[in-house]
């Protein structure tokens, strides 16, 4: 699941007037289901607006007829939220390959990042920047070790 908003859909039937419809999270505290009347029907359409938070979390939806015992169905669902996109990366110094006795063996990283496309993925943020320093993978000279090719993302080879 990638979109933070979701609608829980099913129907709840019983033999007589449903007395009790909610729903909990995890270990929350019940709420009763959105526009749910006591004692008045023997079903129920449930159409249950979610926000979610990254993670996975079961939501329980029970119930229960005047003179009967509680139900329950789960459901578990897994939010993953979109991550963001990454538009440019720029390494300084800019050489594909650093050498032990040569090159200092730091290297900076400035990378930029703008909101993830699509309809749950907060349309009109700017994009943020992140800057930091990682030492890189050194190369000793006469290594086998050869630059990325073209194309090829740079900071894979920092590590």
């Amino acid at each position: 699941m990638e979109v933070p908003r979701v609608s829980l859909r099913g129907r709840i039937t019983a033999q007589e007037n449903l007395a009790e419809a909610q729903r909990r999270r995890d270990g929350d505290a019940a709420t009763p289901l959105v526009g749910f009347v006591p004692g008045r029907d023997k079903a129920f359409a449930i159409d249950e607006p979610l926000v979610l938070e990254p993670g996975s979390r079961t939501y329980v939806v029970s119930a229960r007829a005047a003179d009967g015992d509680p139900g329950e169905g789960r459901v578990t669902i897994d939010y993953r939220p979109q991550l963001p996109r990454l538009e440019s990366v720029d390494l300084s110094p800019a050489k594909s390959v650093l050498y032990e006795h040569e090159d200092d063996p730091k290297v900076e990283v400035r990378a930029r990042f703008a909101p993830p496309r699509g309809p749950a993925a907060g349309q009109g943020r700017r994009p943020r920047e992140f800057g930091g320093r990682l030492r890189p993978k050194v190369s000793r000279p006469g290594s086998s070790t050869t630059p990325p090719r073209r194309g090829a993302a740079r900071g894979r080879r920092c590590r």
